[in-house]
């Protein structure tokens, strides 16, 4: 998919086969951004988060090898996994 925030064009996000498939590539767009998603294929699965946020940050991308991977858990229930 492409995706637009304000004026930056972002091309071929997301061309993994699925979520268990590699690191996610992402595009943060920040509060009060214009935000336009377009298919390039008849196969697509959008996933989006938020959060609170009262500062402006200009949108960027993160691509797959940019994503830091960690372990994440509980000793009390030992269960952990890498996300």
């Amino acid at each position: 998919m492409n995706i637009k925030v304000d004026e930056a064009t972002n091309k071929n996000v997301g061309v993994r086969k699925d979520i268990w498939s590699g690191n996610a590539d992402s595009v943060y767009s920040g509060i009060r951004s214009c935000v336009e998603i377009t298919a390039v294929s008849n196969n697509v699965e959008i996933a989006t988060a938020g959060g609170i946020c009262s500062t402006i940050y200009d949108s960027f991308r993160i691509t797959p090898e940019e994503v830091d991977n960690m372990d994440v858990g509980s000793n009390v229930t030992k269960s952990h996994r890498k996300i």
